[in-house]
């Protein structure tokens, strides 16, 4: 599915602007989908990394019939699934695991260079649900990450 113009969005109805339905639970063979981006999230302003991650294969673990409902029409690789790393000096070992461990980049690489290969990897990634704080949304989340 190509993505919507602002044009086509403006010239919408509303009624049709439905929020896209989590992927159920399971593992996922995904890629890592462009450059990762650095943000600051939080009263504090934590630094942190977003890999976009784009699943191109559902595990066996995965309910079909309930992939099927989410996917509604689009195919699986049409999908997007965001794993964030904060930054710290507490949190550097779990960038170094999925760097290191999961993508196989090379340890002798600073952070940055090795954030900036990761483009293009695979890693396989157990997502659960999370409810967002109003309980009205279900949002995927990232369990853990494994080498492909």
């Amino acid at each position: 599915m190509a993505d919507i113009s602002f044009e086509d969005i403006l010239n919408m109805p509303m009624e049709d602007a439905k929020p896209p339905q989590a992927l159920p639970p399971g593992t996922y063979l995904t890629i890592v989908d462009g450059q990762p981006e650095f943000a600051k999230l939080g009263a504090n302003q934590t630094d942190c990394v977003n890999f976009t991650l784009k699943p191109m294969h559902a595990g066996q673990d995965v309910d079909q019939k309930q992939l099927k409902e989410a996917l509604d029409g689009q195919a699986l690789q049409d999908k997007k699934i965001r794993h964030r790393l904060f930054i710290t000096n507490e949190s550097k070992h779990r960038l170094r695991k999925f760097l290191q461990d999961d993508l196989g980049i090379s340890k002798e690489l600073p952070f940055r260079q090795a954030i900036m290969e990761s483009m293009g990897k695979q890693v396989y990634v157990k997502l659960t649900h999370q409810a967002s704080q109003d309980g009205t949304t279900i949002y995927n989340n990232v369990q853990s990450t494994a080498r492909v």
